[in-house]
């Protein structure tokens, strides 16, 4: 995960760059992109995304179909931008509770979420 941890922080430093303009649908497809060339080349075992939006979820207690972890931190940061700035220290964070075993990615989490009534992400699809 530490390749991982480097690329979400170029990324992030720089969006236009990497992904054109600052959206963190840019930014999963980006992050996607990478994780599957690590996956074709033999060096991914576990997609460590999934973890993390179950850690997401758990965190912010929303749990919907349509809320993948790139929506999730849209709204808890209000806004794309600072989704794309807040989001090395976050994934720092999900890694450090995996490490320290606050947090097993591996562990059935039960799901009791809910979808947020008002967000700031109206119109987001997670398509």
């Amino acid at each position: 995960m530490e390749r991982l941890s480097t690329i979400i922080g170029t990324l992030c430093r720089r969006p236009g760059i990497y992904i054109g303009r600052a959206d963190m649908r840019h930014v999963r497809a980006f992050l996607n992109g990478y994780l599957l060339a690590l996956e074709e080349m033999g060096e991914l075992k576990n997609h460590p995304l999934n973890g993390f939006v179950h850690w997401l979820e758990l965190r912010h207690d929303i749990q919907g179909a349509a809320w993948g972890w790139d929506r999730i931190l849209v709204h808890a940061a209000g806004s794309h931008a600072e989704a794309i700035r807040t989001l090395p220290a976050v994934f720092s964070l999900y890694r450090s509770e995996v490490a320290s075993g606050v947090f097993d990615p591996e562990a059935l989490h039960s799901r009791n979420g809910r979808e947020p009534e008002q967000t700031c992400t109206d119109g987001y699809s997670d398509q």
